[in-house]
């Protein structure tokens, strides 16, 4: 069957607001060969560039967006 992508949501975090894992996304990255997907802390732009750096394939944002901390627009041009 094949797995493509994983979807990492770290439930302790989500929706907290107060960044996401490092430590264990890093780890998950390193013991898989597929794209990672984030979920769960995210709370600023800085954040999501940490993740990109990491090679992070993409972040999901929920309350972030919700409570106006990061815009779609900033989200998008993250480089």
């Amino acid at each position: 069957m094949g797995v493509r992508r994983f979807i990492y949501t770290n439930v302790l975090k989500d929706g907290t607001l107060t960044k996401p894992d490092l430590i264990s996304i890093k780890s998950l990255l390193e013991s898989i060969k597929v794209p990672v997907i984030v979920a769960g802390g995210v709370s600023s732009v800085e954040d999501i560039v940490k993740l990109k750096k990491m090679g992070v394939e993409g972040v999901i944002i929920g309350k972030a967006f919700y409570e106006r901390k990061i815009t779609i627009m900033e989200a998008n041009n993250v480089s």
